[in-house]
Order: C-alpha cells, then structure tokens, then sequence
C-alpha cells in the first residue's frame, strides 16, 4: 500500500517506471516486471556508463549493443539513446527481396531460431524489425585489391600490432600475415573497445579477438594462442590482447602466425 500526499492510509497511488529500470539487475525495482521479455526498450545513457557496464546490466553482450544500435562508437553519452535488445544478437531491418533464409545466412544462425522468435510464418514486410537470436553481422569482406583500393584511409591510425615478418600479401577479408614463433606478444593496433574475444574454432580463425574502433572500422587478430582481454573491455593503441599461436585453420608456410585483418578501410600493412 501506499500512502498518499497526506500521509493517510487507504490512499491508493502509483507511479510511472520507466521500462528500461526494471529490466536493469542494478535497479531497485529489478524484478517489477517478467524478465522473459520479448520486446525492444530503450535506455537512456547515465553518467559512468560504458558499453560493457550497460551490457552486463541488461545481461548481453558488447556485440549486442553494436548489433541494434547502428552506428554506435566505441564512446558513448550521457543522455544518449540505445536500443537493448531482450536476447544476445542483433536487430535488422527488413528490405525488399529479404527472405528469412537470406537473413540467416548473413548472420550465421538458423532462420527457424528468426521465425520463432519473431512470430512470423516468413512474411516479411520491407522496414519491419527483426530480433536475431545470437547473430552477429560481420562488416562486408573486402577480397580483392580492387575492393580494397576504394576503402577509406586512415593514415597513421593503424599500428603494426605485433613482429615478426610480414608476408603483406592481402588475402581472406583484407587480412595479411605476420610470422614469428609462438607465445610473441600481440598488441592493438588502435584504440577502441573489445568487440569479441573467442576461444575455439571459429570458422577457421582460431583463438580471435575483434576490436571496434571509434572511425567505425574493426580490427581481427586470428591464430592466437592465447588472449588477455575479454568482452567488453577497453583498450589503447599498444596495449598487449594475446599472443601469436596457430589455432584454427592454419595451411602453408607461414606456420606461428597472427593473421591480422582491417574491416572498413584500407589495411596499411599490405604490400
């Protein structure tokens, strides 16, 4: 019960609860509401934010946030809108000639999981949003010199991220190899925050750490033995993230190295 602006008992009152506090577990009216949610909300950015913080508050994940809020830097304002989302994935937009089978493939999840959780039989009207359970969209591979002449450049934005030789030859998604022997320190190569940081096999990567970084772009670090950062995490130009290793699909004669790819913009390192 609650006692209204006289004080008396049996006045009944209310107040409006903003949705995205009941869902947030830090909140003292955490539980308010079913925390099986199906539907978006929007939370509004406070003072000491940070993408991992807002993440673990919602329990996503970093990638999460980058996936339904288009356009998103690694920093972030206070006051600022963000889209959460009620599972780890992503939010997409329905344009014309889209079928569900299509848009499982460029997120690598099945387009039953899609359906389901969206409730649609495969209808799909041009400007709907969809919730993609588990998909991550991977920026457009740029697999040709050509694609990759017409990227954007960011001189002196990129530091080498770690020695040894390097092979410079583009190859995979606008990627190069450095060799070196296993357990070598490797390092970010700019700015930003720890999109993923994945043990296993991941598609033939291996080991792989991405970084998004605040131009927009994302760099991959694949091969690695070990790893030091996780999801979410903020790091500095420099700042060691693993060590060479050659997990995954390794072929040929480079043998220990770190495969390192730019998404977005031009690799500086390729010869």
């Amino acid at each position: 019960m609650f006692s209204g602006e006289s004080g008396q008992e049996g006045v009944a009152g209310f107040f409006i609860l903003d949705e995205a506090i009941a869902y947030d577990a830090a909140s003292p009216f955490y539980g308010t509401l079913p925390q099986n949610r199906d539907e978006l909300i929007t939370y509004q950015v406070v003072s000491g934010d940070t993408l991992s913080s807002i993440a673990k508050k919602f329990d996503i994940n970093v990638d999460t946030l980058y996936g339904a809020n288009k356009g998103l830097k690694t920093t972030i304002q206070e006051g600022q809108d963000l889209v959460i989302l009620p599972v780890k994935g992503a939010l997409y937009t329905v344009s014309s000639g889209d079928t569900l089978s299509s848009i499982a493939r460029k997120y690598g999840v099945d387009a039953q999981k899609i359906a389901d959780f969206n409730s649609t039989d495969g209808a799909l009207d041009v400007g709907k949003q969809l919730v993609i359970p588990g998909g991550v969209l991977v920026g457009s591979p740029a697999k040709t010199g050509r694609a990759v002449s017409k990227l954007p450049s960011y001189s002196g934005y990129y530091a080498i991220p770690t020695v040894g030789y390097n092979w410079g030859q583009l190859h995979g998604n606008n990627g190069i190899d450095i060799a070196n022997k296993c357990g070598t320190t490797v390092r970010a190569a700019a700015p930003g925050v720890v999109r993923s940081s994945k043990i296993g096999w991941n598609g033939g990567y291996g080991n792989l750490v991405i970084i998004q970084h605040d131009n927009g772009t994302q760099t991959y670090y694949a091969h690695l033995q070990s790893e030091s950062v996780s999801d979410g995490a903020t790091v500095s130009r420099g700042d060691a993230i693993g060590t060479i290793g050659h997990t995954g699909k390794t072929v040929g004669s480079t043998g220990c190295h770190l495969h390192f790819e730019v998404r977005g913009a031009e690799n500086p390192f390729g010869k």
